[in-house]
Formats: C-alpha cells, structure tokens, sequence
C-alpha cells in the first residue's frame, strides 16, 4: 500500500493547497506573458486607464525598500515561508473550528500563500518580482502590480473585514 503524504490524504488542505497553487500558476503565466511580448518600460494602453507596463519591482509594496535588494531578497522569502507554514495552521483552525459559512475566509487565505508563492518564485528568479499591471488616472499613475499583488490585497481586505466584524460581535 502506497503511504500518502499527509496533505494528499487530508481531501480539505489538499484543495487548499491547490486553491493557493492555482493562484501562484495564474500569476507565473502571466508574468511570463508579460515578460514575452511586452517591452521594458514601454506602456501598452488597454484602455484610458489601464496599461500594460513591465518592470523588475526590487523592492516590496510599491516599490520601499528598494534600495537594500538583498535585505528585501531574503526578507521576503523567509516571510513567503513563515506564510506558507502559518497558512497551513490557519486553514486547519478555520476548519476545526468554524462552519461552512467562512468559505471566503478559506478562499483569501489560499490567494493569500498563492501570491506570496507567485512573488516568493519571482525573488528567487529574478532577485525581484515582475510586474506589469498599470492603473492610471491622468498623470497619477499606481505603482504597476500584478496577479499575486491582487490575490495579496483581496485576501487581506478580506481577512481584515472579517477580523473587524468577527471582533465587533465580542
């Protein structure tokens, strides 16, 4: 008889782990769309308020910290596995403890380690994250991001939503 690792017997973490895997699989195709038919800092308009627009990000959030690469480098990809381990714990508190009415939860904390693992792949790559996706409103221009950026963001709104509510009922 074939002994499973515990994270392909347990059927909950398994989806888990695979909700986060599609998310980091989504956001590498991307980049390396971006990286194939997009060019280094040249603007590509999708629409009035949105370009494609790649650059190498060194930095972390909106570009801090860049100018120590190395210390953002190993930073970030020890944070990208205490993510991973703590995402793991997490999901198994989720489901011993609460009901199938925290679906959402589960789902942002699983794009939640997806784009850190998107980003955390980039660093080891590249020693920075690709990013491409630019909104802009006349001459005002948000930092430039990418699939695991939105997963990141998504997931923490939603977690801190949820914490707010979840403690306002205390």
């Amino acid at each position: 008889m074939i002994n499973l690792p515990f994270w392909l017997k347990d059927k909950a973490l398994f989806k888990f782990l695979a909700i986060a895997s599609l998310v980091t699989f989504l956001d590498l195709v991307t980049k390396c769309l971006a990286l194939r038919y997009l060019e280094l800092q040249e603007p590509y308009p999708i629409t009035s308020f949105l370009n494609l627009y790649l650059i190498f990000n060194v930095g972390v959030a909106f570009s801090l910290l860049e100018e120590f690469p190395a210390l953002v480098h190993w930073l970030t990809l020890g944070l990208a596995v205490l993510v991973t381990f703590g995402a793991i714990y997490y999901e198994h508190l989720l489901r011993s403890q609460f009901s199938q009415k925290n679906q959402l939860i589960y789902l942002a904390l699983a794009a939640f380690l997806g784009g850190a693992w998107g980003n955390a792949v980039n660093r080891m790559c590249f020693n920075s994250v690709i990013d491409f996706i630019d909104f802009h409103i006349f001459n005002w221009h948000f930092p430039a991001f990418n699939i695991a950026d939105i997963a990141i963001t998504f997931s923490s709104v939603t977690l801190l939503v949820w914490l707010l509510f979840r403690f306002k009922k205390c």
